[in-house]
């Protein structure tokens, strides 16, 4: 899925509001912060609904053709911006979990 507003609310209800309560299901999209554009709420957003919990521990870094790398909990994920890539792989590691 490509970064955007979906991928905001996806990210919003599926990973923030399971780990911390804080999105409920059925909010518009406009009130969702813009985790798969904005690499800074990616980061601090994730890892704070991430924080003590099993799959918590992320690398992150560019592979060597470029593209952005994300691993959350062994699940890996690549993107053109290190936002997006954040965003799919904490997806990954929650349906994995």
């Amino acid at each position: 899925m490509p970064a955007g507003r979906e991928m905001d609310r996806l990210v919003a209800t599926e990973i923030m509001a399971a780990f911390s309560g804080g999105f409920p299901a059925g909010q518009p999209t406009a009130v969702f912060p813009r985790h798969s554009t904005d690499e800074r709420a990616a980061a601090e957003r994730v890892a704070r609904a991430t924080t003590g919990r099993a799959w918590s521990t992320a690398d992150l870094g560019v592979n060597p053709n470029g593209e952005c790398e994300a691993t959350i909990a062994g699940a890996k994920a690549t993107a053109p911006t290190l936002a997006l890539a954040i965003c799919r792989a904490a997806l990954l590691a929650k349906m994995a979990s």
